[in-house]
């Protein structure tokens, strides 16, 4: 029975706050175009998209400020984007609805699943994703949520799906998933990694429901990661164990994305791009015969050298994000990190050799943390110069060592307000001990000044060539139309 109609949902966030997010929700990505396939009517609803924030940006202390908005959003029934998202379920009339959620987005795929099942209870609502995978038992309890889908969601939610089609579903066979039966939860055996990712097709963005869509060319070209820092959730769903699609398979989705994109560019979000040498040295080696093609990537400073930045210029590389975190030795320490300050300070000079532009990401609040360790930190990322520095607040993820360390001191629980829970959220103070709540607000807003003063510093020439690029990586129709407006 293939009649079965579906819509997956990325909840909402940042248009919460008045910012874009024009980012393709990348785990639907070949779960929708499986089911596609299968002949099932199927579509991708962004809920996070809203095509008259495109090009909208805040600073950093602007959204440490504002996010309280995130709170009066979930408590206002009426605010548009849930009158929007109701429009859209009532408009599809989905027969199940897949609901993906991070920590943070928690709260909004809950208040989706209460939309889905007030509109019609028969609808059958299905949550996977990070929060998901660590907490199911937990969430299913609720009562608009009717299975979660725990790890990689491929195979399981195909299989889900082929058995909401008979007239005697049986669940019980399909690994990852919990669901409930005779008022109890029911968790079936956990489901193994999918070892050869090149069985997975390539996203059919044409799946996407919203009206006058725009994304970003984001792309995963493999899974896992073999580190194990104490803060980072990758290995919850995708394990230690890198799975790498094929070279030739990887092209395949770029040369797929240009031909439906005006943009050249790319954007790699695999947690760590360089960790195979010889992969990357192959993958490289094709990317330079793509005319034109500019890609930014994520990787590690213990993951490269100066030949692998080199091929990374000469293949196009734009810009490379680094977790930097701190700028302290026991704070490095205490996440795991496995580099010391020495050690970064002497990797970013070798990507300054190269002149590719690099990104920053640092942490602050990280239990332990005291106000001169983070001052230390911010001493540190001026020292560094990055062409952009990002600033977040430490907020622990559920599967992580650093939340079971927490979690057994009583810091944390799963039934916390998780709206309040956020890289932004000057809530999130887990430096008790060291400094007050209060202490932290202060530091935490003085942090994001200074990030922000770095960046308008560093790229004061920059910024329009900047923002004209971003938008035209959406595409030129589109940059036109918004540089119009200004």
């Amino acid at each position: 029975m293939s009649n079965l109609k579906i819509l997956l949902i990325s909840p909402p966030y940042a248009r919460f706050m008045g910012v874009e997010n024009c980012r393709f929700p990348i785990t639907f990505g070949s779960m929708s175009t499986i089911l596609s396939q299968d002949k099932y009517d199927v579509a991708i609803y962004d809920a996070d998209f809203d095509v008259n924030l495109i090009g909208k940006t805040i600073d950093y202390e602007t959204s440490f400020l504002n996010q309280s908005k995130i709170q009066k959003a979930l408590l206002d029934s009426n605010h548009y984007v849930w009158k929007e998202i109701e429009q859209t379920v009532r408009n599809f009339e989905p027969d199940v609805v897949g609901i993906t959620t991070m920590t943070s987005k928690f709260p909004m795929a809950i208040r989706i699943a209460e939309i889905a099942k007030r509109l019609d209870p028969e609808i059958k609502v299905v949550i996977g994703g990070h929060h998901s995978t660590i907490l199911g038992p937990t969430l299913v309890q609720n009562e608009n949520l009717d299975f979660a889908v725990i790890g990689e969601g491929e195979e399981t939610f195909r299989e889900l799906i082929q058995q909401m089609g008979q007239l005697k579903p049986e669940y019980s066979s399909i690994r990852g998933l919990i669901y409930k039966e005779n008022g109890s939860i029911i968790s079936t055996q956990p489901r193994g990694l999918i070892e050869d990712l090149d069985v997975l097709p390539i996203a059919d963005r044409d799946l996407i429901l919203n009206d006058n869509y725009i994304s970003e060319n984001n792309i995963m070209i493999s899974r896992g990661c073999p580190f194990n820092c104490s803060y980072c959730g990758a290995q919850v769903i995708w394990g230690r164990k890198v799975r790498k699609r094929s070279v030739n398979n990887v092209v395949k989705e770029i040369e797929y994305l240009l031909q439906h994109s005006s943009s050249r560019n790319i954007s790699f979000w695999d947690d760590s791009f360089t960790c195979d040498r010889k992969y990357t040295q192959e993958l490289m080696c094709e990317l330079k015969k793509i005319d034109g093609l500019k890609f930014s990537c994520i990787t590690r400073l213990d993951l490269i050298d100066k030949d692998i930045l080199t091929q990374l210029k000469e293949a196009g590389c734009s810009q490379i994000l680094f977790g930097i975190e701190s700028g302290n030795n026991k704070i490095l320490k205490l996440m795991d990190k496995k580099m010391d300050c020495e050690f970064i300070k002497k990797q970013i000079s070798l990507v300054k050799s190269v002149d590719i532009p690099w990104l920053g990401f640092f942490i602050m609040g990280y239990p332990g943390e005291t106000k001169e360790n983070i001052l230390e930190t911010l001493s540190f990322m001026k020292e560094l110069n990055p062409t952009y520095a990002e600033i977040n607040i430490f907020s622990p993820l559920p599967g992580t060592k650093i939340w079971d360390d927490l979690a057994a001191k009583g810091k944390i629980n799963q039934t916390m307000d998780f709206s309040r829970f956020s890289q932004s959220s000057t809530d999130d103070c887990f430096t008790v001990g060291t400094m007050t709540k209060n202490e932290f607000k202060e530091l935490a807003l003085y942090m994001a000044r200074e990030f922000d003063k770095h960046n308008r510093r560093r790229n004061k020439r920059n910024i329009l060539k900047n923002q004209l690029c971003k938008l035209l990586s959406y595409g030129k129709r589109v940059a036109r139309k918004v540089i119009a407006k200004k």
